[in-house]
């Protein structure tokens, strides 16, 4: 991957975050702190954050769940191809 490629994915990610945080602050400003819109930047950098964190913790979660499927089977193939090479080797004699 090029320069360039990462340099445009993490344009597009600022970009993109950005754009969230500034909906969760209109949201913040009109729903939550109607009397005081000013915490609503505060709060929505917070909060923004913190999904974000929560986010990448849920991938990585799912990512070492697929991991221990995919460990699992990968042991449980080769687990299989022994049993079946050990019964042809034993039914040939």
């Amino acid at each position: 991957m090029s320069n360039e490629a990462v340099s445009q994915i993490v344009s597009y990610l600022v970009g993109f975050f950005e754009q969230v945080r500034q909906y969760v602050k209109h949201y913040l400003e009109v729903y939550v702190f109607s009397k005081n819109p000013a915490l609503a930047s505060k709060f929505g950098d917070y909060l923004v954050f913190l999904v974000t964190l929560t986010v990448i913790y849920a991938l990585i979660e799912v990512v070492e769940g697929f991991k221990r499927l995919l460990r699992l089977l990968v042991i449980l193939g080769w687990v299989l191809f022994i049993i079946l090479l050990i019964i042809s080797y034993v039914g040939l004699r």
